[in-house]
């Protein structure tokens, strides 16, 4: 018997929730920076960057997540509370 479990395979469901989030959290801030009709932005938009907060196994699944999503490179950092201590990653 194996006690292995894979975590894409465990937390798919969390992982397309979280992806779901950032595309949409992604979406508004690009459109939000494109400007608009009579008021186009002066320069272009600075990349996207988003941190993430996630509180006991909220933080563990982020972080997991973060490993594999190719949206990492919009994540400044990540707040977790993992056993009541507080951690602050930048990535």
């Amino acid at each position: 018997i194996s006690a292995d479990l894979d975590p894409e395979e465990s937390l798919l469901w969390y992982y397309e929730a979280l992806e779901r989030g950032m595309s949409s959290i992604l979406s508004d801030v690009a459109q939000a920076s494109s400007g608009c009709a009579c008021c186009p932005p002066s320069a272009p938009p600075a990349p996207a960057s988003v941190a993430i907060v996630g509180h006991s196994i909220g933080g563990w699944v982020s972080s997991s997540y973060l490993t594999l999503s190719p949206l990492r490179t919009s994540v400044s950092s990540l707040v977790r509370s993992p056993s009541g201590a507080l951690k602050v990653t930048s990535l």
